[in-house]
Order: C-alpha cells, then sequence, then structure tokens
C-alpha cells in the first residue's frame, strides 16, 4: 500500500502547462515552434493555431521557444501557471552573398564554376506566405526535395 502512495507522489509532480505562440506585432499564431522545457530539455511542437500542451515535471524553471524566422525566447514559468502566451519578435533579416554549396558541402562563388547553377531569391521564397519557411523551397529548383518531419510523429 505504501508503494502504491509513493507513486501517486511522484505522478502528482507532473503537470499540464499550455500555452500560445503569437507574433508580437500582429498577434497571429506561429505553427511549427519548438517549445523547449528548461533545464530537462523535453519538447514539443505548436499546433495550426500556436497552441501547446505539455507535461511538465518539477524542478522545471522556464521555456526556451525557438523557430526559424523568430527571436528565440527564454520565459520563466513558476510551478503556479498552467497557462502562458509567449510573443516571438521577427528576426532580422540578414543579406547574404550568392553562395553555391556544391557537392560535399564545398562552397564556392557562381561565376567560379563551370557548370550551370540555379538561384533563389528571398523575394521568392517570402511570394508564399507558409508558416514553415522550409515549405516555400518547395518547387524552387530542380533536384532539391523539401520533407517536413513533425517532432511528435516520427515514432509512429
Amino acid at each position: 500500500m505504501l508503494w502504491l502512495t509513493a507513486i501517486q507522489l511522484i505522478y502528482a509532480q507532473e503537470r499540464i502547462l499550455k500555452g500560445t505562440v503569437v507574433d508580437e506585432q500582429s498577434k497571429a499564431p506561429i505553427a511549427g515552434a519548438t517549445v523547449k522545457l528548461i533545464p530537462n530539455n523535453k519538447a514539443t511542437a505548436t499546433d495550426d493555431s500556436g497552441n501547446f500542451t505539455i507535461e511538465v515535471p518539477a524542478g522545471t524553471t522556464g521555456v526556451n521557444v525557438s523557430i526559424m524566422g523568430y527571436n528565440q525566447v527564454n520565459q520563466s514559468i513558476t510551478p503556479a501557471d498552467t497557462a502562458i502566451t509567449i510573443s516571438l519578435a521577427a528576426a532580422q533579416a540578414n543579406k547574404i552573398d550568392d553562395v553555391v554549396v556544391t557537392a560535399m558541402g564545398v562552397q564556392r562563388k557562381a561565376k567560379s564554376l563551370s557548370y550551370s547553377t540555379q538561384t533563389v531569391k528571398g523575394e521568392e521564397l517570402t511570394k508564399v506566405k507558409d508558416a514553415n519557411p522550409m515549405n516555400n523551397l518547395t518547387g524552387k529548383f530542380q533536384g532539391c526535395k523539401s520533407t517536413v518531419v513533425h517532432p511528435e510523429l516520427e515514432d509512429q
């Protein structure tokens, strides 16, 4: 009987945290953001509505939220928190010179190559406003296949 009570106490230390991840300016939900607990690195991803649910073990001090195109955010949480909203600010865009990645990851300037190359400009990637920037690469250049794997569905 004492053993069953100990098991109940262990499970009672975990709690459920629900939340929403939104864009800081537009307040639009952000789908596909990674929500990771600090310090144990347990993680989940937001759904299409920017919502997430995660079991939080005792000793968790905060959450880290990240997604490509936005600044990473660390937010403290307390044992009393059951629902939170996290706002992400868009990252500053950095201009990149033309770089061609050839076989085995060797980088060369496009002008130094003796064969044809294809270019995808930043404007082309932002024409289709998909929540996942990897989806914007689909069909943009020959021989590139873009596949997105959701972390929660990998084991199924």
